[in-house]
């Protein structure tokens, strides 16, 4: 009787660990064979970081059997793509989630990396790559990214937030979200960024040289190096700082820009 209802617990714990842990799948792939990375995701979240590991890891987490991205690797890139099937659980049943964890080790330079997460959180905390191409989610958190060209073009309507951005060149443009970003350096080449209706706050350091010009057609631009408040911005404004330097272009049609120190 006592052995009976010790398997009868033992098979509890293991339904339970089961269900409250979720189904999960792990791939790992050798540095030497991806050169770049393509995310094409539905809505699944998205979380990219750096670890000690010397090569990719992939990790995705499911609380719906069979519920995992596919994920492969073809002539040199790595391409992590929402299921059909898995798309259509997770747009049906409020109750699903997929969890998608991308882990670069710390050397990792990848050439390019093009992340579409266009409906769901995504999280990067770290990443190095010469040419980086985001259409972020509604709920995102970008940070600590290190590129030769990084670019963010997003049609709908999100806020964009951007953390520590080290890179030579920027674009970034939007329909609607206020754009948050804040340069880790100042671009060694000319960057834009722009948003129809939404405002714009862009943080830099402030020893290096620079010139930001600036054009709201409606609203406010706001100087935080100087304190001073141009409340007609149509007509473009052009301020140098130090002399001035790389241009920063920066645009919004319905929104105030503000620019200060890092």
């Amino acid at each position: 009787m006592k052995k009976s209802i010790s398997i009868i617990l033992l098979l509890f714990t293991c339904l339970f660990t089961l269900f409250a842990g979720g189904f999960s799948e792990t791939k790992k792939f050798d540095l030497a064979k991806v050169i770049n990375i393509e995310v094409d995701l539905g809505f699944e979240n998205l979380t990219v970081s750096t670890w000690d590991g010397n090569q990719i890891a992939v990790v995705s987490e499911s609380n719906k059997e069979g519920v995992f991205p596919n994920i492969t690797s073809i002539n040199k890139t790595l391409q992590i793509r929402a299921t059909d099937s898995g798309t259509d659980r997770l747009l049906e049943e409020q109750d699903s989630f997929c969890n998608i964890s991308l882990m670069l080790p710390e050397n990792y330079l990848a050439e390019k990396i093009t992340i579409k997460a266009p409906n769901k959180k995504l999280d990067v905390k770290k990443l190095n790559a010469k040419t980086v191409h985001i259409i972020p989610g509604p709920e995102n958190s970008l940070a600590n990214i290190t590129a030769d060209y990084f670019e963010i073009r997003d049609l709908g309507e999100a806020d964009v937030n951007v953390f520590n951005l080290d890179c030579n060149s920027f674009n970034i443009a939007i329909t609607a979200g206020d754009i948050n970003l804040s340069l880790a350096r100042v671009p060694a080449k000319a960057s834009k960024a722009s948003v129809k209706c939404g405002k714009m706050n862009v943080t830099i350091p402030a020893d290096p040289s620079f010139t930001i010009k600036a054009d709201s057609y409606y609203s406010k631009f706001i100087n935080n190096f100087t304190g001073t408040v141009d409340t007609w911005a149509r007509d473009g404004i052009t301020y140098k700082h130090n002399g001035g330097g790389t241009v920063i272009d920066i645009r919004t049609f319905e929104g105030d820009i503000t620019i200060g120190a890092k």
